[in-house]
């Protein structure tokens, strides 16, 4: 558990007053008629509540966002969203925050859900990478009794599809900015591997790939389309003799390592959740380059998904 002391040191009043800066930067208004008149109720101070003098509607400045129902202190949330943040699991914040496992699992599970909701849409450009990983995951938590047991790693003859527990994760990396795109799929052929670089990658941009059969015939598709043939032991390439190997999908190598050591804090991850812990990780690996702050950004952001 956290030392009492740094719990005792937590300010609910700031943490409150942080929240409401990002949720009202313009000053207060109604979220159903934008009426600027209202009333305020300090009844659970340091948390307001408003009551609009035009519509008679009733707020607080928590209205909309995940935090709305909890029961839990602001300042502790705040707490558990650097940790999550920093890859802890639901389990180690419970823990820390001496708070029921449960109740820490349903709060990482929200965090997960708003980053999914507010995904980057943003296609790459430039020189960029493909590849896919396979993620072994089944139905965790979930006892069936019909069910034989299966062998350990699930070591199937040929590339694993979500079907036999162990899904692709096809990954898309732009080498200049190291901003990348994940999509967790049913299989790895060639018709899904084309539908996930065509809606994340710009035409026109140069791709690299290894000799993989499900990346055939993107130079049809507006791409110019490098690859390295793994099979006969080539990882790299220099097609112009500068001296320097430019044909390459290592970047995405890279990124498939730091994936897997995010994945393992969790000890194993239900197949049905296992799209919601890639696109965190996508989110704060893409997030940690463009800004400083990213716990101020992540609290932006989950401030802003509803609009109110």
């Amino acid at each position: 558990m956290a030392s009492k002391l740094l719990l005792s040191l937590l300010d609910e009043a700031k943490s409150m007053e942080t929240i409401r800066s990002m949720r009202w930067p313009d000053g207060v208004r109604c979220p159903k008629c934008n009426s600027e008149r209202f009333r305020v109720d300090r009844e659970e101070e340091p948390k307001l509540q408003y009551r609009c003098c035009e519509c008679n509607h009733w707020w607080t400045d928590l209205s909309g966002t995940i935090f709305e129902w909890t029961h839990l202190l602001i300042s502790y949330w705040l707490l558990a969203l650097d940790w999550f943040r920093q890859g802890k699991s639901a389990l180690a914040v419970a823990r820390e925050l001496g708070i029921n496992r449960h109740t820490a699992e349903r709060m990482h599970r929200l965090l997960q859900q708003e980053m999914w909701i507010n995904r980057c849409g943003k296609k790459l450009a430039g020189i960029t990478e493909a590849d896919e990983v396979y993620i072994t995951c089944g139905k965790k938590g979930i006892k069936q009794k019909d069910r034989e047991p299966r062998k350990r790693g699930l070591k199937q003859r040929g590339r694993g599809t979500a079907e036999t527990d162990k899904p692709p994760v096809i990954g898309v990396v732009e080498r200049e900015s190291c901003e990348i795109r994940l999509e967790v799929c049913p299989n790895a052929t060639k018709q899904t591997c084309h539908e996930v670089i065509e809606k994340h990658v710009e035409p026109g941009s140069t791709l690299n790939t290894d000799d993989w059969c499900g990346y055939n015939g993107l130079d049809d598709k507006g791409f110019e389309h490098q690859t390295v043939c793994h099979s006969q032991g080539e990882y790299a390439r220099d097609d112009d003799g500068d001296g320097i190997n430019e044909v390459h999908e290592n970047t995405m190598e890279g990124i498939w390592s730091l994936l897997r050591q995010w994945l393992r804090t969790y000890r194993g991850v239900r197949k049905m959740y296992l799209y919601l812990y890639v696109n965190a990780f996508e989110f704060f690996h893409n997030m940690k380059r463009k800004v400083s702050d990213t716990l101020y950004s992540l609290l932006q952001t989950l401030m802003t998904v509803h609009g109110i």
